[in-house]
Order: C-alpha cells, then structure tokens, then sequence
C-alpha cells in the first residue's frame, strides 16, 4: 500500500503568534468590568462523537477553560476519547455496552456524579443522546442543550427538543430546517458553527518533488458514488499523472468498494483508511494536495471543513448540510456519481495549479470570517452562561 510520503508538506502554523507591542507604543488600559462567574457544564457524548467530532472540541474544550466553563465529558466506555484534551476535560465513563439495557442505572450514577461536581447544565453534543440528557438534566434540575450537526433529526424530534434550553444548529442550512420542521423556536435555535484551527496560505501543489495526493472520505454507503471516484483515479493513473489515493471513512458497503478498487487494479495506489484518529487525518490533510466529498452530506461534512482549513481545494456535490461548501467560492462541485465530470475537474486542477491555490485561497478566507475558535468559543461561553444562570435564550442572527 502507498502510504504518505515523510515531510510531504510543511504547511503554515495554525496558529499565528500575536503580533508585538511596538516599543513607544501608547499602553492603552481599557476598563473592565467585574470577572465573569464560573460555569460548570457537562457535555454528553455518542460512541462516536469524540472521535468524529475530536478537532472541533479540542479547541472548544481549551477555549472554555480561558472562559472560566469547566466542563465534564460523560462518555460511553467505548468511545475513542484521545482527541479529547484532558485536563482540562474532566472525563467520566460510562457503562458498558449495552448500557441502554441499563438505563435507569446509568441516569443514576451519572446524576449522582455530576452533583458532586456542582454542574450546572447538560450539553448533548449530538442527537443521538439528546433524550439522555434530557431526563439527566431533568433529574438535576438544570438546563439542557442539544447540538444538531444534522438534517435528519429522527425521532428525537418527538420529545426531547421541545424541553430543551437551547437547540445549537451547526449551519444555518440546520437551522432553517429546524424551524421550518418546527422542531425548534426561533426564541430557542441558536446558530453556533463548528471552529477549527487553520492554516495561513493553501498547501496543495507545494512540493513538486513529490507524488500528488488525493483523498476522497466519507461514510462508505454509497456504491455508486464511491465507484465513481475509484473510476476516477484509474482514468487519473492511466493520463500518467504522477499521484497516490486515499479513501477515507467505512460503512456498510466498504467490502464492495474495496472489492471494486481491487478489480481496478488501484490497490497499490490506493490506500483505505478505516475510522482514522484525529491525528491520521490530519497527516492525512497536511500531505493532500486535493480532496473529494462524492457525496451529498446531510450531516456536516467535517472532513471537508478539516480539508478547507489545512489549505487543501475541495471538490464536492453539493452543500447539503454545510454551508461553508460554496460553489466556486469555497468548493468545486460535479455531479454526484458522475466520473466523467469528477475526472475532468480534477485535471484541470491538476494541470492549472494556481486555480487550484485559488480556490483553497478563497475557502480559507470564508473560514477565517465564519469558522474560528475563538468564534465558537465566545458563543458557547455565553450561551452556557445565560443557560445557567436561567436568562431567557435569544436566537443568534443568522449570519453569526
């Protein structure tokens, strides 16, 4: 198998160093008013969340904690918890599968933990757990909060969102479909888009020296969309082009998109990374010189937020859940399922690599404007806050 080449990129610093106070520079004091109270939250996690959703609580978790939120993370025992920084996270365990069967235990103990810790509201980061956390908060006594970073809500919609706090939308496209589903108030629908750490300048194209990578990623459902891609990348290879493939993600289909990939003759090309961790993703991305979404999302599509942010350009079919996938602003998009279109957009870039630079340009700066940290650190900081200390929720403006 291909694996990435050692030091295939040497991208820009996510974080910039702040700039230097200049010698005769007028010290301005500003005046500040009383420090802000401490909050204690607890954040419910799914199997799955820490690790999918690791690079955006990283900086979330660390923020909070300059923001005076301590948070605890209740998690199933078999989730992956590595991306999450701990300290400053508290992480509390629970269960072991299936733990469900024991419900009413585990509210128990985990409300019993949590008094002890003095929290003063539940967070379920996705809502596959918001009924846990509801009848956790309820047990408590506190407020809760349900994040959606997905269209198709599910049965969750049938009770727990009405009690909730505050619903988060990760897009504005989420939080139109909430209230036009009327799942949620407008009164009690706050748009909080997801923050990750970005790059200075694109990173595609920058080491000639070396193979050109492709990546495409996503839940390995679709066969037709996956054999598209593979299509694709063999019609890439026979044009010569000097590249290497991955494909990242599983899903119910992956034996038969491997089986395909086999029968193109593309494994050894072609390498398939399977659930990989925050860290592999983001060598993954710091090699990338171009990255593939092949299909409609409708949960949002972090691979291609982490893409657009370590500089790589984004091909994709739509937008679906995402609105920071922008047609040719932020992303070039082809038809779904369509290899043809798909192979053409990728020699163009391939052979027009200014355009590609361009385009991972543009994306950066929409990142910049929308999807900082500091951004999404200040909205949770001060949606828990008014959460704990009862204020009345007021529905964020839909360009936040």
């Amino acid at each position: 198998m291909s694996q990435v080449p050692d030091n295939q990129k040497d991208p820009d610093p996510p974080h910039p160093s702040p700039p230097q106070a200049e010698a005769n520079e007028e010290l301005v004091v500003e005046a500040v008013g009383p420090p802000a109270r401490r909050v204690k939250a607890a954040w419910l996690a799914g199997p799955d969340t820490p690790s999918a959703l690791g690079r955006v609580l990283q900086p979330l978790a660390i923020g909070l904690m300059d923001e005076m939120v301590e948070v605890v993370a209740l998690c199933p025992e078999q989730a992956d918890v590595r991306e999450l920084p701990s300290p400053p996270v508290d992480i509390l365990p629970f269960g072991r599968p299936p733990w469900w069967a024991f419900r009413d235990r585990t509210l128990e103990y985990l409300a019993e933990q949590l008094r002890k810790r003095k929290v003063e509201l539940v967070h379920a980061l996705e809502v596959s757990v918001a009924d846990l956390a509801h009848d956790l908060a309820a047990l408590l006594g506190v407020p809760f909060l349900v994040n959606s970073f997905t269209l198709d809500a599910g049965a969750w919609q049938a009770r727990a969102e009405h009690n909730a706090w505050s619903v988060l939308a990760a897009s504005d496209t989420i939080r139109r479909d909430l209230l036009d589903r009327r799942v949620s108030s407008d009164a009690h629908t706050r748009l909080v888009r997801p923050g990750v750490y970005q790059v200075r300048n694109p990173t595609c194209f920058i080491y000639p020296q070396h193979h050109v990578v492709i990546a495409a990623g996503g839940r390995l459902d679709d066969v037709v969309a996956f054999d598209a891609v593979l299509r694709s990348f063999a019609e890439i290879r026979k044009r010569k082009y000097d590249s290497i493939f991955f494909i990242i993600g599983n899903g119910r289909n992956e034996r038969l998109i491997r089986d395909r990939a086999r029968k193109l003759g593309l494994l050894h090309d072609l390498t398939f990374v399977d659930r990989p961790s925050g860290t592999q993703l983001a060598g993954i991305f710091k090699a990338a010189d171009l990255y593939i979404s092949p299909v409609v999302e409708r949960d949002i599509d972090i691979n291609s937020l982490l893409a657009m942010a370590a500089g790589v350009p984004v091909l994709a079919c739509g937008a679906g859940a995402s609105d920071f996938l922008v047609q040719d602003q932020t992303a070039l998009f082809f038809a779904q399922g369509d290899s043809e279109q798909l192979t053409d957009t990728l020699c163009r870039l391939l052979d027009d690599q200014a355009a590609a630079s361009a385009i991972a340009a543009s994306a950066l700066e929409h990142l910049r404007t929308r999807h900082t940290p500091t951004q999404m650190v200040r909205k949770y900081a001060e949606i828990y806050r008014q959460a704990a200390e009862g204020a009345v929720p007021i529905s964020a403006a839909t360009t936040g």
